[in-house]
């Protein structure tokens, strides 16, 4: 199986257990390297968003990493998720059974095979691509530029309360009784609100051909892989064979141009989907009737024209600003209290989320 001149292992056997335990212990240890690489990661990635943002409540989960901008669940992102996280356990797998069958230095190095080199190259390639057209079609989340004004604001004045009370924080290691108050309180930036799982297989609100054959052949592609490498596993702990013969599988040249086609099917899908208005978020979320409503997305048109909002089903009338990314209206005194659907339509196609309409008696209680 291997043209390579392997030496005698350098430790022999460790305790001289058998290729059936070796796999066993191999398989728990990279099961549990690879979900501690997966907190650490999660934790060091809320703990920078927490730096950049200044905020302690920031909570992402684990899956928002495959979420883009704007809040959708991106396709390109969750394939090569996929890939890295199986490959990356077959790798240390691997590994461990050398190790633990006593071979180190340089007869413990795991080649892999070519052709999964190619998959993992173009599963990689992907994700850029589709996020700059992404990016290009549909934009990232507008942020208020009275909230760009006041965060910068905000970290100026930040500086300067440091500056004023650096002789105190030195003096008791980062503690002061009485520092001077601080002037301004971080500006409250609208939330991201991600889009549905499913909607990963979508385009433009719409199911997309070409972003659904993609999502079954990674599964196909991957799952193909992983019971391969299952049954290899299975295959050496029955048997007495040395552990430098198992290697790492390679997936054939047939299921690599299929993936390619995938692929470069889903990036055409999306080059060529037509622009459909998005929206990204609603500021504030919770109003009265006669309140003034932001919704920040793209593709709504520099003009209202013939586009229209309603909440459910009533129609709002005449928007007091329409931009292609920002559009602000008054909600009607006809929409009744509670959880409304909040419909935006340009050209006919739509763009939905939803709004709390409150009664005035509730607003005056809080």
């Amino acid at each position: 199986m291997n043209n390579e001149t392997i030496t005698e292992p350098l430790l022999g056997s460790w305790f001289g257990i058998d290729n059936a335990t070796i796999v066993g212990l191999s398989v728990l240890f990279a099961s549990l390297i690879v979900i501690a690489i997966v907190i650490i990661g999660h934790k060091a990635y809320n703990k920078w968003i927490k730096d950049k943002t200044r905020k302690d409540n920031v909570n992402y989960r684990l899956r928002d990493v495959i979420y883009d901008a704007n809040g959708f669940p991106s396709l390109s992102k969750f394939q090569f998720l996929l890939w890295t996280l199986i490959v990356l356990f077959s790798f240390i797998t691997v590994g461990f059974i050398r190790i633990l069958g006593g071979y180190l230095g340089e007869d413990w190095a795991v080649n892999i095979p070519q052709n999964l080199i190619y998959l993992m190259g173009i599963s990689l390639a992907v994700v850029p691509v589709a996020s700059y057209m992404t990016k290009n079609k549909y934009g990232e989340t507008a942020k208020p530029p009275s909230n760009q004004v006041e965060t910068e604001a905000y970290l100026k004045n930040e500086i300067y309360w440091y500056k004023q009370n650096s002789q105190f924080l030195i003096k008791s290691k980062g503690k002061t009784e009485n520092p001077a108050p601080r002037r301004t309180k971080p500006p409250e930036l609208p939330k991201r609100v991600n889009k549905p799982f499913w909607s990963m297989i979508t385009e433009g609100g719409a199911p997309s051909l070409t972003k659904f054959q993609m999502f079954s052949w990674t599964w196909i592609a991957v799952g193909i892989y992983f019971l391969t490498f299952v049954r290899l596993l299975f295959g050496f702990a029955s048997s007495e064979l040395p552990v430098t013969e198992l290697l790492l599988p390679d997936v054939s040249s047939t299921l690599v141009a299929l993936m390619g086609v995938s692929q470069g099917a889903y990036l055409g899908g999306k080059w060529i989907a037509p622009k459909t208005p998005s929206i990204n978020t609603i500021s504030p979320e919770s109003a009265s009737v006669g309140t003034s409503i932001t919704i920040r997305g793209v593709n709504f048109g520099d003009a209202q024209d013939g586009s229209s909002i309603k909440i459910n089903n009533i129609d709002v009338g005449k928007a007091t600003k329409w931009e292609d990314t920002v559009i602000d209206f008054i909600i009607p005194s006809a929409v009744k209290t509670g959880v409304h659907p909040l419909v935006v339509i340009v050209g006919g196609n739509t763009a939905k989320t939803t709004i709390t309409v409150n009664s005035l008696n509730n607003i005056s209680n809080n």
